[in-house]
């Protein structure tokens, strides 16, 4: 009698921890969020829910090409306010890829699931200039919501004002790209599920008409030239390196940083301001050949191995300037071998003192 009265205190026992710990989960009513009216400057998104069984809703029709107009419409208009050059709505293949990626974790990141960064799925694209990327995931995973046309523009206006006007929690980095005056194209992604909204702009300088597209040849010659569409003065090639990306799981794309930079010092654990593993100049001296002046050049260099171009042919014109540039890339790639080598052309436009980097092309090896 004694062991079936313990056997029954145990019982009780266990249903009671079993009902404790599911109650949630037996007697849960689904919800259903709808998000309150929103103003640019408004501190956060806020959302009200009820039982979803209380309410019926009917399938909404939202047109995503409309989204994308009105996005580009309030980036020009901030532009023009900042005094920046408006720029044009390109498509390509991989800025809406990535704003459907992101719906995967409803967190944003520049990590795509391949491993990819931004200036990678640029140039595997095909890309001819330089990118430069904003992404932003809204939304919460946990709470289901009803989304309308008008409620995500609100999304998109109150993304759009918080990036220009309120971006000090991100350094301003996502203003200075998004009001960088060499831009001249964008591309935009917005994607939407039950719970996130996702929107990434990819912001492209496109000035060169390409003779060679930067390659590196199968004896290790690393060859770019053409056309840039306006006159200028151009100064070294900046070489970065990484490993060939891999594919990441959810988890890892989820602690991705928040920013991006080139080189193996920014990873998917933590980003730092990389330095490049090559420099590509002219040879500043007419009276020491080439091979000499790298020599003597690589000597004071601690981190960075510097190649003085053995063709560094430059020509003017009223309005564009002709390049034709190329080296011997052994000595790069017998240190740090294959992967992933992006090249960064620096410029200073006439009438400019600021240099830019009119390319972000990387070379896959």
């Amino acid at each position: 009698m004694k062991i079936l009265y313990i056997a029954v205190i145990v019982i009780v026992a266990l249903m009671t921890a079993v009902l404790w710990f599911s109650w949630d989960t037996i007697f849960y009513e689904p919800k259903i969020c709808f998000l309150d009216d929103l103003r640019e400057g408004d501190p956060e998104l806020i959302f009200a829910c009820t039982n979803e069984k209380d309410v019926s809703l009917a399938p909404e029709s939202i047109d995503q090409q409309q989204l994308v107009q009105y996005a580009f419409e309030l980036i020009n208009a901030d532009r023009a306010k900042y005094g920046a050059p408006e720029l044009v709505l390109i498509n390509n293949g991989f800025t809406q890829k990535h704003a459907d990626e992101l719906l995967f974790t409803c967190i944003s990141s520049h990590w795509g699931p391949n491993g990819m960064k931004p200036y990678m799925r640029y140039s595997i694209d095909g890309g001819e200039g330089g990118i430069m990327e904003n992404t932003r995931v809204l939304g919460t995973p946990n709470l289901k919501k009803h989304w309308t046309e008008e409620s995500i523009k609100q999304v998109i206006a109150w993304n759009e004002y918080s990036m220009v006007e309120d971006d000090e929690p991100s350094n301003w980095e996502h203003s200075q790209t998004l009001l960088y005056p060499i831009h001249n194209n964008v591309a935009i992604g917005i994607a939407w599920n039950d719970f996130c909204i996702s929107i990434v702009q990819d912001f492209e300088h496109d000035y060169i008409d390409w003779k060679q597209y930067p390659t590196i040849t199968s004896d290790n010659i690393l060859e770019l030239s053409g056309e840039i569409q306006f006159n200028s003065t151009l100064h070294n090639v900046d070489i970065f390196f990484e490993p060939t990306p891999v594919p990441l799981s959810d988890q890892q794309l989820m602690s991705t940083p928040t920013r991006y930079n080139y080189g193996h010092q920014c990873s998917i654990f933590a980003c730092v301001s990389s330095m490049s593993v090559g420099n590509m100049i002219p040879n500043p001296s007419d009276e020491v050949t080439e091979e000499d002046m790298e020599n003597i050049l690589n000597l004071r260099s601690e981190t960075t191995i510097v190649l003085v171009a053995r063709e560094w042919e430059i020509k003017h014109s009223s309005d564009k300037t002709a390049f034709s540039i190329s080296d011997d890339f052994t000595k790069i790639i017998d240190e740090f071998g294959p992967g992933v080598y992006t090249i960064l052309l620096w410029t200073t436009p006439t009438g400019s003192e600021t240099a830019i980097a009119i390319t972000t092309i990387s070379i896959f090896v």
